[in-house]
């Protein structure tokens, strides 16, 4: 591409959509007619520099760029986090809380959440998912938050049927879905 001649009408420059890399820009102040040379790299560094440093009024506050995305960041990690904080619950039966004239699913349930609250699984953030065996094989998964408050769900497989289960200040519930 050739430089334009002294005169040269602007409209008959060809129009391109990308500056190669390493070609430097003319400017020029209309105010004081003054002007210069810039390459396209360090005119690049000097808009992301104006555009990062740059505050500007977010859902979360005011903060650069540079620091929305440190925040979004640090909560992704913190979910991330979460995910890998996954735990078992060793899989038990009736017979293992010794339930053998009471072979319902709610009573299995309070005795898995009593099991869970005697052994430390409360308490500690994490979501749970286990196999368990009160009348047919059920896939459960929940959490434990503290000593008075957990909640969980049941899939019984070939059955159909979902159990909601839980502690809310002290008090069981139980729902067959």
């Amino acid at each position: 591409m050739a430089l334009p001649q002294d005169g040269q009408n602007a409209n008959g420059l060809t129009k391109v959509t990308q500056i190669p890399a390493g070609k430097e820009l003319m400017f020029i102040d209309p105010t004081t007619n003054e002007g210069g040379i810039i390459t396209l790299e360090d005119l690049t560094k000097q808009i992301l520099s104006g555009i990062t440093s740059q505050a500007f009024n977010l859902d979360a506050g005011q903060m650069t760029l540079i620091q929305a995305l440190n925040d979004v960041n640090r909560q992704t990690n913190s979910t991330i986090n979460n995910i890998g904080r996954i735990a078992t619950i060793p899989t038990k039966s009736y017979v293992d809380f010794e339930q053998i004239n009471d072979t319902s699913s709610e009573t299995f349930y309070k005795n898995l959440l009593k099991y869970m609250k005697e052994n430390g699984f409360q308490s500690d953030s994490r979501i749970y998912i286990s196999l368990q065996n009160p009348n047919g094989w059920n896939l459960v998964l929940g959490i434990y938050f503290t000593n008075n408050y957990a909640g969980f769900i049941a899939i019984q497989y070939g059955i159909g049927q979902i159990n909601l289960f839980g502690l809310e200040n002290g008090n069981y519930y139980f729902k067959n879905i």
